[in-house]
């Protein structure tokens, strides 16, 4: 497994965006794919998600494809970009381990996840654990606002359970 990280948006502008999201949003919770089905189960993930504010989205579409265009050297060729997503843990949320399945994946397999974080104060716990093989203990990620950690999409990971206050991120998916 190969993971990569670098900065996604200065710490003032990642506050910003969070300011957006709360102040309108229109939030779902999150789904989890099963044989090609999306279902909410939330003893397996208990996470919100909103899309990305009108005010927010030439900044969030720019530093995507940016971030996309360095990641071609470690994850191949990019067809395309699935999401953004904002999502949104609260005290008790979490996501149990898991690949990030495509339910199209015979027309277009994701290849990497992107994850960039929005926030690293305001909560506790929601650590980011990509679990290895080989039996080596799982990689912990602590949320660092502003960065961005990208994976291949096959990679088990979790979000550990926030404790209190907010967890906020954003996911995008390379195809």
């Amino acid at each position: 497994m190969s993971a990569v990280t670098g900065s996604f948006l200065p710490r003032d502008l990642c506050g910003r965006v969070v300011q957006e999201i709360e102040r309108d949003p229109v939030w779902r919770w999150g789904e989890v794919n099963r044989g090609g089905r999306s279902q909410v189960d939330p003893g397996f993930r208990r996470a919100q998600w909103c899309l990305v504010p009108p005010s927010c989205d030439p900044l969030i579409a720019g530093r995507l494809v940016a971030v996309t265009r360095s990641l071609r050297s470690v994850f191949g060729p990019v067809h395309s970009v699935e999401g953004p997503n904002l999502l949104r843990y609260r005290a008790g949320d979490f996501f149990r381990p898991h690949p990030d399945e495509n339910p199209r994946r015979r027309v277009r397999p994701r290849t990497a996840t992107i994850i960039a974080f929005l926030n690293d104060t305001g909560f506790r716990g929601g650590s980011l654990r990509l679990h290895r093989t080989g039996g080596r203990p799982p990689l912990t990620i602590a949320p660092q606002a502003g960065r961005y950690v990208a994976f291949p999409a096959s990679t088990v990971h979790e979000v550990t359970a926030i404790d209190e206050g907010n967890r906020y991120a954003l996911v995008a998916w390379l195809h």
